[in-house]
């Protein structure tokens, strides 16, 4: 492999591995005070709608801009940002690594999931660049809905299930528990891709300075 080509695949590992993080903040945002930031939410959710995207940061809305908030929280996680490690985030990103371990063994529920993804996809109306990031009912309750089912239709039928703590009167609102679901969804997605392009746990250990190196190089493209 040459050079050019190890500096690609660490970006493209590293982009998807901030898209799991990012899912993770945001399913614990979320649950805590049932609101994030509307960019960051869109670019996580529209992913799980780009499965034949040309490359990595398509998946993404062809920017690192708004996987800010992923890379942020990836250089914290890893040790490699100002704030301390949130166990809490950790434990997201953990048990969504192991869901897609266990996913990825049941090939009905894989079909099961692509057919709830279709569905969604076919919901969004306005698409006049054919992004899902910019469709204005990407974050409707139809198309939020539909993910959420997708995700409760397969994934909270296999182990480890994903136990989201929070406040109890936000995680009591029936939307707020749809958008959990489909950000939970999301970062399965991402997980896959990671695991696509190499990814391995082990990485994060063993490969933890390259990758906080690569995070520190997208960050500044994203200013």
């Amino acid at each position: 492999m040459t050079a050019v080509q190890s500096i690609s695949t660490s970006l493209d590992q590293t982009t998807a591995l901030a898209g799991i993080f990012q899912a993770a903040l945001l399913v614990q945002r979320i649950a805590r005070v049932g609101d994030v930031p509307d960019a960051a939410l869109r670019t996580t959710i529209a992913s799980t709608l780009q499965i034949d995207a040309p490359s990595v940061v398509a998946v993404f809305g062809d920017t690192f801009e708004h996987l800010h908030l992923g890379f942020v929280t990836l250089q914290q996680q890893l040790g490699g940002g100002d704030g301390r490690r949130d166990v809490e985030v950790s434990r997201y990103v953990s048990e969504l690594m192991a869901l897609e371990r266990n996913l990825a063994r049941r090939t009905d529920l894989v079909d099961t999931l692509q057919h709830g993804l279709r569905r969604a996809s076919n919901q969004l109306h306005a698409r006049t660049d054919g992004a899902p990031v910019h469709d204005p009912e990407l974050l409707g309750p139809a198309v939020l809905g539909t993910l959420a089912d997708a995700y409760k239709e397969t994934l909270s039928n296999l182990s480890p299930r994903i136990m989201v703590s929070g406040e109890p009167s936000v995680l009591r609102d029936a939307g707020t528990a749809d958008r959990i679901r489909a950000t939970l969804l999301a970062g399965i997605r991402a997980t896959v891709l990671w695991r696509q392009l190499g990814g391995r746990r082990l990485h994060l250990v063993f490969r933890r300075n390259r990758i906080l190196r690569t995070a520190r190089t997208a960050l500044a493209g994203s200013n």
